[in-house]
């Protein structure tokens, strides 16, 4: 906190605990955060995922530096897929630390949007075959303090920000619908179904369910209601009844998918 303030850290606010790290963030909104991975044993990085969602009442776009408790591979990745944009493994001293803060204010990595993640580009390099992701460009709080941009242009950043992000979580949702009810259909095309496959589909099919609700707000009726609901008794029947699964009720679960889908694409404005 000290080095903060030495650097030039005018308004800075330190954590004791979980609770009073979340309060916070309830109640200010912060142009950088730094954090620790874990705090008493409490996982931290999943709040910053929620955050970059959209799910939070701070806004996505604050600089996140996450200190990591341990460095262990997959501790790490799971870390780095919450949306940090930087990390750090502890202990550290202060020297790194204002470095990284002066790398990101100068440049920061642009975002992109997928079904289940909003941050920073994670990947060094896109490998073949893999979908290519649209990179946003979003606020950077620190530099535009730097430019002396006033509280209102900043905010103004960020609203029409937090809108574009909220329209591209909405197509992502479109694709993942689709692809969904097409894998379906290939996978149960084949001379043998592989059983394996499957569990991951109702699960996905009614995270969907229970999420569309909160991202359409507003644009919810009882007709989309209805078809989330066809959705969650068509994912039901998928999982108790696996590679038993009739085709009719298969071809009604597929079918569902892409229904939802185009209502979604309907309601959400290009981005």
């Amino acid at each position: 906190m000290d080095a903060l303030k030495h650097a030039g850290f005018g308004k800075c606010a330190e954590a004791a605990n979980q609770p009073s790290f979340q309060e916070a963030l309830e109640k200010t909104s912060f142009d950088l955060i730094i954090m620790v991975s874990e705090f008493g044993g409490f996982p931290m990085a999943p709040m910053i995922s929620q955050m970059r969602l959209g799910r939070a009442t701070h806004h996505p776009f604050p600089l996140v530096m996450m200190l990591l408790a341990e460095g262990e591979k997959d501790y790490v990745r799971k870390v780095i897929d919450c949306g940090p944009d930087y990390i750090l493994l502890m202990p550290v001293a202060p020297g790194p630390v204002l470095a990284r803060i002066e790398e990101l204010t100068s440049h920061r990595r642009p975002f992109v949007v997928t079904f289940d993640y909003v941050g920073p580009d994670r990947r060094k390099e896109v490998r073949p075959g893999t979908e290519q992701l649209q990179q946003i460009e979003v606020p950077n709080p620190l530099a535009a303090r730097v430019r002396g941009a006033t509280e209102q242009q900043l905010q103004h950043q960020i609203d029409v920000a937090r809108i574009r992000l909220h329209n591209l979580r909405m197509e992502r949702y479109v694709v993942q619908l689709r692809w969904l009810g097409n894998t379906l259909k290939t996978i149960f095309q084949q001379a043998e179904v592989d059983p394996a496959k499957l569990p991951q589909f109702p699960e996905r099919l009614k995270q969907i369910a229970t999420e569309l609700p909160a991202l359409l707000r507003f644009d919810m009726n009882d007709q989309i209601s209805a078809m989330l609901g066809r959705l969650v008794a068509g994912a039901d029947m998928l999982a108790r009844a696996g590679v038993e699964m009739g085709r009719q009720e298969l071809d009604g679960l597929v079918g569902n998918c892409h229904a939802v889908a185009e209502v979604v694409k309907q309601l959400a404005p290009s981005a």
